[in-house]
């Protein structure tokens, strides 16, 4: 999995610059609003433009008249482009007609890497006795080193002082839950965008459990409960970026999640979420933040089995994970293609 990979490289200090060939970008088509649905979409304007064609998405009234439900997602002014919900295919022509605009592309689905029903949720209590007795719960008896721990040689690490001090990885998943493993490592959070949340927007409830058992593989603190990560000194933030549900979400708000972890000052992003249709900004974005910021990114293959690459694990700035069982054998279930840069332990448990 891609948490693992991410702090391995912490550890040691690597950085990676892959090349791979370029990607199809998907364009939006008829049928994807034929259905009567609404539709969001990146809407790339010609440089210098952007005040003029913020006025014509609201006022044009080809694109947003009285009964239109287009509205505004993102402005992203580094990328030139703003990402809308369009609720017609008159909507969608007036796009992409419009003078001021270049393109139009979909807004990708991307969706959770985790296998449902095998990670239970976390929900943070709301007040100290309700913490005191969630604390006492779910602490084990002792501390437990997980096997992938030991697999990726993190205890000869910590042998040579190095666990990943001063290091702050950004986990983009379903949240992270408060709990006395993860709280001794600043962790803090936001959330990738609230306004079509189903349940808590809150970054702290992971209802599907999945960004909190990430975060620990990562970072659970060296004590006497629960299990140590790879890396137990270094910082955390979650971003939030499935809804309770852990359904699906979108390439513009995992555009605006990796915004979040740079602005947090993360130096590793980590994502165990994918899809199988690239996004060009997404890809300028993650290969901006590796080239400019530094910031290392790492993303799971898929874990569809067969050979259909997955994205974002697939652009040249992010770095793709698969999966291999304890016996370092290739997981059934993991995407195996010629984007893979690596491989780590499934579970960590």
């Amino acid at each position: 999995m891609a948490p693992i990979r991410a702090v391995t490289s912490t550890l040691f200090s690597a950085s990676f610059l892959f090349v791979s060939t370029p990607a199809v970008f998907a364009k939006p088509s008829r049928s994807h609003i034929d259905d009567g649905h609404n539709k969001r979409v990146f809407v790339k304007y010609k440089s210098g433009r952007h005040d003029d064609c913020l006025w014509r998405i609201h006022h044009d009234t080809r694109i947003a008249d009285s009964s239109s439900s287009t509205r505004m997602l993102f402005d992203f002014p580094d990328l030139e482009s703003f990402v809308v919900n369009v609720e017609s295919l008159e909507e969608l022509l007036a796009l992409k007609n419009d003078p001021e605009i270049e393109k139009v592309y979909e807004d990708a689905a991307r969706t959770t890497q985790m296998i449902h029903g095998s990670i239970k949720p976390h929900r943070s209590p709301r007040d100290e006795t309700a913490k005191a007795s969630h604390l006492r719960n779910s602490r084990s008896p002792s501390q437990q080193v997980p096997y992938g721990v030991e697999l990726v040689q993190a205890p000869y690490a910590w042998q040579r002082g190095i666990k990943g001090a001063g290091v702050k990885v950004c986990v983009i998943d379903s949240g992270i839950a408060r709990h006395e493993d993860l709280d001794q490592n600043g962790l803090d959070g936001s959330v990738a965008s609230s306004f079509w949340f189903q349940g808590s927007d809150e970054w702290y409830d992971d209802a599907a459990g999945h960004g909190t058992h990430v975060a620990g593989t990562i970072a659970a603190v060296n004590n006497t409960i629960g299990v140590v990560g790879v890396a137990p000194e270094a910082e955390l933030f979650a971003v939030k970026y499935f809804a309770d549900d852990s359904g699906f979400a979108y390439s513009s708000s995992l555009v605006n999640s990796a915004y979040k972890c740079r602005d947090a000052g993360a130096k590793i992003i980590t994502m165990s979420l994918g899809g199988p249709l690239p996004n060009p900004f997404e890809f300028l974005v993650f290969d901006k933040l590796l080239r400019e910021n530094g910031i290392l990114s790492f993303a799971a293959a898929g874990n569809g089995g067969g050979h259909r690459p997955s994205y974002p694990a697939s652009y040249n700035g992010v770095i793709s994970v698969a999966a291999v069982d304890r016996n370092k054998a290739h997981a059934s279930f993991s995407q195996r293609h010629r984007r893979v840069d690596i491989s780590a332990q499934e579970w960590m448990s």
